[in-house]
């Protein structure tokens, strides 16, 4: 189904000229038929709701801005994607990843700003939250929140001096559920 998937995309557009390849809910265990060499200009790439279990043979997409992996069974392996060097968002809610440890290879991605993480094991883990900001020092957010558990419109709070509630989102280390 995903090679189908690739091709009706390649009959409408060129591949170096696709920017955006959706590939959700194509029941795929591994990636394949995607090439770097001929995506050059794919900015977002969605394989969401598949049954991916490795990102072994990830392709080098280095104009990759997004990667939408959530809802697959994913353990691991996130250096595969050390060579998409634009990454800046990237959505694993869903998988099944239960360390933060699985997570720190992703620092290889020195642009990768926005990291989802929500509904996998690790997110149950006390100060996980801290820890994931630690290992991937270039997370402006996680799970939707700012990297102190804030979200936009709380920080327009605290600014405008109501800390109170900023601060009790950022005592409990994670955030609120």
């Amino acid at each position: 189904m995903i090679s189908q998937r690739i091709q009706d995309a390649r009959e409408s557009s060129a591949a170096s000229e696709i920017k955006t390849l959706d590939l959700k809910n194509c029941e795929t265990t591994e990636i394949h038929g995607i090439s770097g060499d001929e995506f050059t200009s794919l900015k977002s790439l969605i394989l969401a709701e598949n049954k991916l279990q490795t990102l072994k043979g990830f392709p080098s997409l280095t104009s990759l801005v997004h990667l939408d992996l959530s809802n697959n069974e994913l353990v691991d392996g996130w250096e595969y994607l050390a060579m998409c060097k634009g990454l800046q968002s990237l959505k694993l809610s869903k998988n099944k990843i239960a360390t933060v440890d699985a997570l720190k290879s992703l620092a290889e991605c020195s642009q990768l700003t926005d990291l989802d993480i929500t509904d996998c094991e690790v997110t149950c883990k006390e100060g996980y939250r801290q820890a994931v900001v630690e290992a991937i020092p270039s997370l402006v957010l996680l799970n939707g929140l700012d990297v102190n558990g804030a979200s936009k419109t709380e920080e327009g709070d605290a600014s405008k001096g109501d800390k109170v509630q900023a601060a009790s989102v950022n005592a409990a280390g994670d955030a609120p559920k």
